[in-house]
């Protein structure tokens, strides 16, 4: 599978299986309002995009990653399974790309 963001492509393969997935972030205006759109590959991506988003839904229950989406418009995160728990943990997260 591929996706486009900002003229840049993102490819997810099976061979990733569930240790490895990207999700893309977006804020868009629709009329006067904001609209937040979290798309993983996978349920994995989906996840992890869910985790980082957290904060700003229902407020700091787990670790505050506010900080890294101050001012942006869009971010693509890459979740990699490093301890081989089929979990989205906190270090897991990694920021490919972001405007």
């Amino acid at each position: 599978m591929t996706s486009e963001v900002k003229g840049k492509k993102y490819e997810y393969n099976k061979s990733m299986g569930n240790r490895e997935d990207l999700v893309v972030i977006c804020l868009r205006k629709d009329g006067d309002r904001y609209v937040l759109l979290v798309e993983g590959f996978t349920r994995y991506g989906t996840g992890a995009g869910a985790y980082m988003i957290t904060p700003y839904v229902v407020g700091p229950v787990v670790a505050d990653h506010r900080h890294v989406f101050i001012g942006l418009t869009y971010a693509v995160l890459r979740w990699k399974d490093l301890n081989g728990n089929r979990m989205i943990d906190g270090g897991e997260i990694f920021i490919e790309d972001s405007g």
